[in-house]
Formats: C-alpha cells, sequence, structure tokens
C-alpha cells in the first residue's frame, strides 16, 4: 500500500511539474517574431488594443461605463465592416484601400480616447 501510495504521488508530482514548464502564447499572438505579418493581422491587432485601452480607461475611470458601451459599438461596427468586406474578397483578405478605409475609422476612434 505505501508503494502505491508513493507512486500516486510521484505521478502527481511530475504531472504538476510539467504544468508549471509549459509555455502558453496570448491567443492574439499569432505570428512568431520576424515573420512579416498581413494588414489584416496589423489591424487587428490595433482593434484589439483599442478594446484593451477602452477596459483599462473604464478601470481608470477615465471613462464612464456607458461612454464605453458606445465605444466599444464603433468598435464592433468597425469589425463587422472588416468581416463583410473580408467575404467580399476571393482571397479573405483585406485589400489595401479596404484596410486604409478600417483603420482610419479605427483611427478617428482611438484619437477620441
Amino acid at each position: 500500500m505505501k508503494k502505491l501510495l508513493t507512486g500516486f504521488y510521484f505521478i502527481l508530482a511530475m504531472g504538476t511539474a510539467a504544468l508549471a514548464f509549459a509555455q502558453t502564447k496570448p491567443d492574439h499572438v499569432l505570428f512568431e517574431k520576424g515573420q512579416p505579418h498581413s494588414s489584416t493581422h496589423t489591424f487587428n491587432l490595433q482593434l484589439i488594443k483599442t478594446r484593451d485601452q477602452i477596459r483599462k480607461d473604464v478601470k481608470t475611470g477615465a471613462l464612464t461605463q456607458s461612454q464605453a458601451q458606445v465605444l466599444m459599438g464603433k468598435v464592433k461596427a468597425i469589425r463587422v465592416q472588416e468581416l463583410q468586406m473580408m467575404k467580399e474578397n476571393p482571397g479573405k483578405d483585406l485589400t489595401a484601400s479596404q484596410t486604409n478605409q478600417v483603420t482610419q475609422k479605427l483611427n478617428n476612434l482611438q484619437s477620441g480616447l
């Protein structure tokens, strides 16, 4: 019985150690360093940063909850427009002019933060 418990604790310790050394990446990191990013990927990173900034501003009190909801609605509308543009393209990627269009809208929104 003592050997069985010792074996159980050993397996438990090894499983815990494996989890402790596991490397994880945030969901929004899609490319490794040094790899080129598509314009759509760069835009989506900017979109994520805008959402994060809105959340931070709510936590610090720079924005009220109702102001944040309005801004998040505008961010969502920009994202929906991006997805509609992607569906229109056969390559499922934005053209340069489409990327400029949605990026300009996002930049206008960010300047108001």
